[in-house]
């Protein structure tokens, strides 16, 4: 939507997130021809399923998730603390009891 009004979708390979920077980047161009300050905030979603991705995006990352989010996080938790981003006396928190497990998961793949 732009200003309350359905915006039709023209094209194949449409992808949002590269429509909200688009229109980001319309924003910015036509914000700075003017003297007013501009402040624009730019919220990308974050779909779930299905993912809304270029072919390449999802090629580039088959088999990146095959051992589950509790390793994925664990790996992440170990490199921030490896380059000192984070001091390894602030333990990774444990899982949210709401989330299940990797191991029961319909959509591993």
């Amino acid at each position: 939507m732009r200003n309350d009004v359905f915006i039709s979708i023209e094209q194949d390979d449409f992808y949002y997130t590269d429509a909200i920077s688009d229109e980001a980047v319309r924003m910015i161009e036509w914000a700075s021809e003017g003297k007013q300050p501009f402040f624009l905030f730019v919220s990308y979603t974050a779909p779930h399923w299905p993912l809304h991705a270029r072919e390449e995006d999802i090629t580039r990352f088959e088999g990146r998730f095959r051992e589950g989010w509790d390793v994925l996080r664990r790996e992440r938790y170990e490199r921030l603390v490896e380059s000192k981003i984070i001091d390894e006396k602030w333990r990774l928190s444990p899982r949210d009891e709401d989330s299940f497990a990797w191991e029961t998961s319909q959509h591993k793949e």
